[in-house]
């Protein structure tokens, strides 16, 4: 390794500690440990399962323009070319799909009392 490349790289990693790769680390082991829990995988099938329903219930608009820009992974600029919208329409009705989506989502969990994988506990380092 050259010295200009010793000194770019460890310009790059200023700031940064040793305890913050072992904590990605750690972050790692316990989101593996939680994937491999079949209570989580079952809920990640329960939750999946009520976000295609909240979207197959949107206005057909808002649906395709979440479906091309989700699933298609298309960028909302190239989803307004495809539907012949302006851009902006486009902005318009996927952030009102997503309020819309969020809103449903929100009701439909709080009501049958989903957990969130969010609010999981995460397993104990041994």
């Amino acid at each position: 390794m050259q010295l200009h490349e010793f000194r770019s790289l460890v310009a790059r990693l200023h700031g940064l500690q040793i305890s913050d790769f072992a904590n990605e680390a750690l972050d790692r082991v316990a989101c593996r440990r939680l994937q491999e829990n079949p209570f989580v995988r079952c809920l990640q099938t329960e939750l999946k399962q009520l976000l295609q329903h909240v979207i197959a219930e949107l206005p057909d608009k808002e649906r395709c323009v979440l479906q091309l820009h989700y699933f298609g992974e298309l960028t909302l600029a190239e989803v307004s070319g495809v539907l012949g919208l302006a851009k902006t329409s486009a902005e318009h009705i996927h952030c009102r799909a997503v309020k819309r989506v969020r809103s449903r989502f929100d009701a439909l969990t709080a009501a049958e009392r989903i957990v969130s994988p969010a609010n999981i506990p995460s397993p104990r380092y041994r």
